[in-house]
């Protein structure tokens, strides 16, 4: 686990999604929050179950929002599982 918060702190959309390019084998989503009352902080790379992931970092509040975000194990043709974890400190 990840002992800091973001790899590439921004609240740019703009700025962390390119971040990733190359990182990972996957593009994730960034999406802006901020309308809602969760700004983005950064984004870094973790793992998780033994995998590379992106993490997508929100704020709300004096609370820090870790997104996590991978792709389906299922593969081409199959049925999606969509699945969200969130760990909130």
């Amino acid at each position: 686990m990840a002992d800091h918060l973001t790899d590439v702190p921004s609240s740019d959309q703009h700025t962390v999604k390119p971040w990733f390019n190359g990182k990972l084998d996957f593009s994730p989503e960034v999406t802006d929050l901020s309308g809602d009352g969760y700004p983005l902080v950064g984004g870094r790379l973790d793992y998780l179950d033994r995998r590379s992931v992106a993490v997508l970092v929100y704020a709300r509040r004096q609370h820090s929002i870790n997104l996590f975000i991978c792709p389906s194990r299922a593969g081409p043709g199959s049925r999606r599982e969509r699945r969200a974890c969130a760990d909130t400190t």
